[in-house]
């Protein structure tokens, strides 16, 4: 199972297509993400040195420079920087679980995502 954060602009045909990510699977693995059109993007894949999966609780957040820079943390601490292919246009924000073929085994038994919490700073 894949959980994400995530804002998203959509204009022009997919021409305009902004979007900066927090993508979570498998155990410890995260792509950090940043667009600004369908071909235009920069991901960073990483591994943390621990387990998301623990059913604690975990802090995920984005800072967005706009236009300049993107700053990823996770657990309150930053994980990566992503200055290329940052955003300008005010975008959604989305929150969700699903199963791509990507994220690994697919588990038989259900499995949930639960939020405590939301904040959102206006940009």
């Amino acid at each position: 199972m894949a959980t994400a954060f995530w804002t998203f602009y959509y204009a022009d045909n997919g021409n305009v297509n902004h979007e900066i990510d927090i993508e979570a699977f498998n155990s410890n693995d995260v792509i950090y993400s940043s667009y600004t059109s369908e071909s235009d993007s920069t991901h960073i894949n990483s591994k943390l040195n621990y387990n998301l999966q623990d059913n604690e609780k975990h802090t995920y957040r984005f800072d967005w420079y706009c236009g300049k820079k993107v700053e990823f943390y996770i657990d309150n601490v930053l994980q990566t920087v992503i200055e290329t292919n940052v955003p300008t246009h005010a975008m959604e924000v989305w929150i969700g679980a699903w199963c791509p073929s990507w994220a690994g085994e697919q588990r038989q038994e259900n499995s949930k995502m639960t939020i405590y919490s939301f904040k959102y700073t206006k940009f």
